[in-house]
């Protein structure tokens, strides 16, 4: 017998949002109380490599927000997964079920 293990998560689960650097892999982690703005480039002085926030191309402002959503989430995991993708890679963090 194959046993399946699977969590779901609502965004009320989100302790935290982390931004990892693809070229120096630095994370930035930001809670739910902090206002999250992408920056144009890595915030690591030490690197500071070019990061492309723009993640709402192509999608229509007309449409209900959580369907905008859903638009882009499929989006960003299709270009996550792109080795010439943003500069950056989105994280979610959240505390483990039982």
């Amino acid at each position: 017998m194959t046993s399946e293990k699977r969590t779901l998560v609502g965004f009320e689960d989100i302790k935290a949002i982390s931004l990892e650097c693809r070229k120096c892999k630095v994370r930035f982690s930001y809670g739910p109380e902090q206002k999250l703005r992408v920056p144009k480039t890595c915030p690591n002085p030490d690197c500071n490599s070019s990061w492309s926030p723009e993640i709402t191309r192509g999608i229509e402002i007309d449409k209900p927000v959580s369907v905008r959503f859903v638009d882009m989430l499929v989006g960003l995991m299709a270009e996550q997964t792109k080795s010439g993708s943003d500069g950056f890679r989105i994280l979610l963090e959240f505390d483990e079920t039982n």
